[in-house]
């Protein structure tokens, strides 16, 4: 899941460029939409008309395209520019979530509850002598689900 970033001056930011309602509820539904689809503000008619709900979304996009706030395309598209700059693009919210599904990976690794048993055949990978004795499940030493020592059972 992607958050859509507005600074505490936001409102205050539109209101002192004099932006109607509509306009006001089209842009932020229009950042919405973008950080939702994660198209770095990129917004063509078809998400307009999926994502709009002002009275007039047209009247209201041509209001924010001749106050600066998006531009309009050669393609009919528009990109949304004001406060973009507050928002992750794209690639860094790929990033981060690549980067989270990896942690949550290594604590699921590191905090399994039962890990895989190891076979008799193997020695330990951590210490280097001794006799073994047997760990609480019978085994010579425990593994983590990777099939590391995880801790060993020796004299």
């Amino acid at each position: 899941m992607t958050w859509l970033k507005l600074s505490d001056d936001f409102a205050d930011d539109l209101a002192r460029g004099h932006v109607s309602d509509r306009a006001f509820r089209t842009h932020v539904e229009g950042l919405l939409w973008t950080m939702r689809r994660e198209t770095d503000g990129l917004i063509d008619a078809q998400d307009v008309r999926r994502f709009a709900e002002a009275t007039d979304p047209d009247a209201a996009i041509v209001e924010l395209v001749s106050l600066g706030h998006w531009q309009a395309l050669a393609d009919g598209s528009w990109q949304i520019v004001h406060h973009m700059n507050h928002q992750p693009d794209a690639a860094t919210i790929e990033k981060r979530r690549n980067a989270n599904a990896e942690r949550q990976k290594l604590y699921r690794k590191n905090n399994s509850s039962s890990p895989a048993k190891p076979s008799k055949s193997q020695d330990c990978k951590r210490c280097e002598g001794g006799g073994w004795v047997l760990a609480v499940d019978g085994s010579d030493y425990e593994r983590d689900a990777d099939d590391n020592t995880i801790k060993c059972y020796h004299r």
